[in-house]
């Protein structure tokens, strides 16, 4: 068994790094003020622009924990979430039958004009030392197209102080291993 012991270590940068398994490494967010609409077919996961963060693991061996947090509407049934890194789903629900297959289930109501708050948190391992990109999706759970919105009620028409804007957030967080 051999051990490596040292005082600190450095980035390219020439900051320190605190480096130890368990220990928060480094810290990325995105916030999204803005209003995204989208009007998807039936069980089509659509991206959400603007909502996405980039992050470059120190060691191949670091987990990365992604935290979100999204607010939206749906015109009817509700929409789901996808978690992707560079472009691929990260982490969805098991295969069944037809089934679509998302992260998680956001809102989710039979009336017009839901809105809601979902988060959700993953420990990812892309055991990779290049620069990984956590971008959010939503999807479209009705049977047909409907209006989605990020940030917004569907029904926003009414300038009101009853009729609010949200945010919503992405968070990664490198995790020494």
């Amino acid at each position: 068994m051999s051990t490596i012991k040292v005082d600190t270590l450095t980035d390219t940068s020439g900051n320190s790094i605190p480096y130890m398994k368990g220990a928060v490494l480094q810290v990325v967010s995105t916030t999204k003020t803005d209003k995204f609409s989208a009007t998807p077919a039936t069980a089509t996961v659509t991206d959400i622009t603007g909502l996405s963060v980039s992050i470059t693991p120190t060691s191949a061996s670091s987990k990365i924990l992604v935290m979100y947090s999204i607010s939206g509407g749906a015109a009817n049934v509700g929409w789901g979430t996808v978690l992707k890194r560079n472009g691929t789903a990260v982490v969805v629900g098991d295969a069944s039958g037809s089934r679509s297959q998302v992260t998680d289930l956001g809102v989710m109501y039979g009336y017009s004009d839901s809105s809601s708050t979902t988060a959700y948190n993953y420990l990812d391992s892309p055991s990779t030392t290049s620069a990984v990109t956590y971008q959010l999706a939503i999807f479209n759970q009705r049977g047909s197209a409907q209006a989605l919105t990020i940030n917004a009620p569907v029904n926003d028409s009414t300038d009101a102080a009853y009729v609010a804007r949200a945010t919503s957030t992405i968070t990664v967080m490198e995790i020494g291993g």
